[in-house]
């Protein structure tokens, strides 16, 4: 299949279901999806190329596993919203995690904020560090 169709095969797909599950087409939605389907339709087309390096795929890779995780800390998230609802305390903890140079600053904070139990506070680039919050003090 040419590669323009499968882009704009995936980006349509992509952004129709960000629409879908955000359930409203406001204009900021409309760009978010965009942006999110543009990301999709070229990470697809760069697998399909086989173009994919080493790096980009460990990266992907890293994506994967976060996603995999995002159920159990959507449930965990809720529960802590719950407890600090009900004026219970609900703890947390800062870690600073070693990353490596050579992925983008938007994919390495993306592979660690993707799940709703972390996200990235800082990226310090040269020290190769980045400081994450971690709801619930669980890695």
């Amino acid at each position: 299949m040419p590669t323009a169709r499968v882009w704009l095969i995936s980006f349509a797909g992509s952004w129709l279901l960000w629409l879908v599950l955000a359930g409203s087409v406001v204009r900021s939605e409309l760009v978010a999806g965009g942006a999110v389907a543009l990301t999709a339709a070229g990470i697809e087309v760069a697998l399909l190329r086989g173009r994919a390096s080493g790096r980009i795929q460990a990266a992907l890779r890293r994506l994967g596993a976060a996603l995999i995780g995002v159920p159990a800390d959507t449930v965990r998230l809720a529960v802590a919203l719950v407890a600090a609802a009900a004026r219970k305390p609900v703890s947390g903890r800062f870690d600073e995690i070693r990353v490596d140079d050579c992925d983008g600053p938007a994919l390495r904070a993306a592979a660690e904020s993707l799940s709703p139990g972390a996200y990235v506070v800082e990226d310090d680039r040269a020290a190769g560090v980045m400081l994450v919050h971690r709801l619930g003090g669980r890695g």
